[in-house]
């Protein structure tokens, strides 16, 4: 018994590791670039994905690389974080998918400098996680990683029954209660049937047993079984389990008897009339006549004898196409048939009393003068409204209205075109504050789920459409205030800086000697629930030009090279929720940097070869030709009174700005690297 209960763990192992590994091997890239016809004008984006106690890992973003795998526990919250910048100074904007092994995906989207969303992986084996990092309609980086799940449990634990009922035609569903009896007609259709969710990967087992006149078994991952026809008393039991594991049992007892229909038949008391716009039809029974397109409503009554109660069930036959079912087993004869399209058609009503068929009405007719147009302005409009949670709030066009911050809405609309009522469609979208367009489109209704994230004025336009054809649009306003969210905490470790053989643990509002070099910053600050830290750290030189930064961080791990001699601010700035809640800076004086000038700024020419900027003057595109360095350069471009008008970060010895979107003038051009430092100007014609 132990040597198999080893050889299964092993076998377990094994799967796992093989999976991890056929997974780093994937063949789709960490950065696809099929779509990033302008990735110059964006920043490369920092990804991590943090674990419930707060680890943070960080996935690679550049291209070419080997997939990125992580190993995550089942039925875990994990928080999957971003950031990214716009070089054009454009809002950017995010879509990511995760989707598991048997192709369920689940999306998010988000705009902003940073992005967070939490994600359970719910499901053994490989989830693939795809982030699309987008500055206005331009997609600047895909990143694809995999995110792998060795075991999820399969027990009791977290089960849920979803239903256990009888159901048949024109039935609804009627709860099973354990231990009860039931009684049924031997010439009804009826069916018991279970639902039941397991925790975990896996799906619940179910077996059954059906003793008595007639005896039955059966058993699978899906349940619902028809009752036996034949007359007598069933024990019927169920039995569910999840794994094998015994989750859910329950016994109870059916009767089936034996059900002849009545004779109960009576006679018409109001003979079928069919009633339309200004006009109606009486006693249409064994008829045929000409209808106009739109709605009719056919009405009557029928007696039966005694206590008998007659039933009604009406069917329309088009000339092409299966029947349609407008109703069975009704108790009124009171339904609307709505006709759309030119035709011939045909209803049959029977009546039935006891269960028993007494007559049969059939009549004949042809519709015509069905359209589909568009109504006047603003006339075809059935609803315009925002639900929230049932509370209903009308709206007209060109209104504005107020809505609440991060509540869960509905925008829902209904359009009705002229003569057709099939054939009106629904195309629109939101525009939010910051830029952020969301489509959606639907038939003749929409109801599109949003929730109002941001403060300031969203715009929601609607354009209906007849048979393809657009109708006047309709557009309306909703204002949102969005109260700021107080979530500050507290440092739990405090900003310290190592690096070169020294240790500084105590770092905020001091100032310090350090040798010439890379050094690491780390820290760890703690949000209230639910927020999480964002760090932006910036180090500036005695001339303020910024030397590294690093915005919407969601770790405060940073690696900082000091290449050239002198003093320098750093500045960490800690957000919650968008909040600034602390703040830390320190300065540092660097020495012994040989060969690096100490004061880039003295002098606005370098020798040549150094830096070439070129063509200079330039009307937009600016490409530079750069010492080749082990270590990015970033580039600084600064206006003449020192404010920095464009910042790329991890840039090679051989780059292209694109300074169209800048005013003509005389700029100052710094690229910077732990090893080398150039600057020069540059002229934008």
């Amino acid at each position: 018994m132990k040597s198999r209960i080893i050889t299964r763990l092993l076998l377990i192992v094994f799967l796992c590791i093989q999976g991890l590994v056929n997974a780093s091997f994937a063949q789709t890239t960490t950065a696809d670039t099929l779509s990033m016809v302008d990735k110059k004008t964006c920043i490369p984006p920092k990804i991590a994905i943090i674990d419930p106690s707060g680890t943070a890992t960080n996935v690679p973003n550049t291209s070419p690389a080997p997939p990125f795998s992580y190993a995550a526990n089942c039925q875990t919250d994990y928080r999957i974080c971003a950031k990214f910048a716009c070089a054009t100074g454009l809002a950017p904007t995010y879509i990511t998918t995760v989707t598991d092994k048997d192709g369920v995906t689940a999306s998010y989207t988000g705009a902003g400098a940073s992005f967070c969303f939490n994600h359970q992986f719910n499901k053994e084996g490989v989830h693939v996680v795809t982030l699309h990092f987008f500055c206005g309609n331009v997609c600047c980086y895909s990143v694809t990683f995999y995110v792998y799940v060795c075991s999820c449990p399969c027990s009791c634990e977290g089960g849920k029954l979803d239903y256990i009922n009888f159901s048949a035609p024109n039935w609804h569903a009627m709860k099973i209660e354990c231990g009860q009896t039931y009684e049924f007609c031997s010439n009804n259709q009826v069916t018991f049937n279970v639902g039941y969710d397991c925790p975990g990967d896996c799906q619940a087992k179910y077996e059954y047993l059906v003793n008595g006149v007639t005896t039955a078994t059966g058993s699978g991952n899906t349940f619902s079984q028809a009752l036996p026809n034949v007359p007598g008393t069933y024990v019927i039991a169920i039995i569910i389990r999840c794994g094998d594991k015994i989750c859910y049992e329950c016994k109870f007892i059916v009767k089936i008897v034996n059900c002849e229909p009545v004779d109960c038949c009576g006679k018409w008391e109001n003979l079928p009339d069919l009633i339309g716009p200004n006009i109606k039809y009486e006693d249409v029974c064994g008829k045929g006549f000409e209808l106009k397109c739109g709605k009719f409503q056919l009405i009557g009554n029928y007696l039966c004898k005694d206590t008998c109660k007659a039933t009604y069930d009406v069917t329309l036959y088009p000339a092409v196409g299966a029947p349609i079912v407008i109703t069975a087993n009704d108790n009124t004869l009171n339904e609307v048939l709505n006709f759309t399209a030119n035709g011939a058609y045909s209803v049959t009503v029977v009546v039935k009393c006891g269960g028993k068929v007494c007559d049969k009405c059939v009549f004949k007719f042809q519709v015509f003068g069905c359209a589909c147009e568009c109504p006047a302005q603003g006339e075809g409009w059935q609803k315009i409204q925002i639900n929230l949670g049932g509370s209903i709030t009308p709206v007209k066009c060109g209104e504005t209205i107020a809505a609440k911050c991060n509540q869960a809405y509905y925008i829902e609309a209904m359009y009705q075109c002229i003569g057709n009522g099939n054939c009106a469609a629904i195309k629109g979208f939101v525009s939010a504050p910051d830029g952020t367009i969301t489509n959606f489109s639907g038939a003749g209704s929409v109801a599109v789920p949003y929730n109002f994230t941001q403060s300031g004025l969203y715009t929601v336009s609607l354009q209906p459409y007849c048979d393809g054809k657009p109708c006047p649009p309709c557009r309306f306003f909703i204002k949102v205030e969005c109260p700021p969210v107080d979530c500050c905490g507290q440092w739990e470790k405090k900003p310290a800086l190592s690096g070169n053989g020294a240790i500084f643990p105590e770092l905020c509002g001091l100032g310090f000697d350090l040798k010439c070099g890379k050094y690491n910053l780390s820290g760890l600050y703690l949000c209230k629930a639910p927020c999480q830290a964002t760090y932006d750290i910036t180090v500036t030189s005695a001339s303020g030009a910024v030397v590294y930064s690093s915005l919407n961080d969601a770790t405060l791990n940073e690696t900082i090279g000091f290449g050239s001699n002198g003093v320098f601010l750093v500045q960490i700035i800690v957000k919650c929720g968008g909040k600034e809640c602390a703040r830390c800076e320190f300065k540092v004086n660097v020495q012994g940097c040989v060969g690096v000038p100490t004061d880039i700024n003295k002098s606005n020419s370098l020798p040549q070869g150094q830096l070439r900027a070129f063509p200079n003057p330039t009307t937009g595109q600016l490409n530079l030709d750069l010492p080749v360095s082990s270590a990015a350069y970033q580039f600084v471009l600064r206006d003449l009174t020192g404010k920095t008008v464009l910042h790329k970060q991890n840039g090679s010895n051989r780059e292209s700005l694109n300074l169209d979107e800048l005013p003509n003038g005389t700029y100052f051009l710094e690229a910077i690297s732990t090893e080398n430092r150039y600057k020069t100007l540059v002229v934008k014609q």
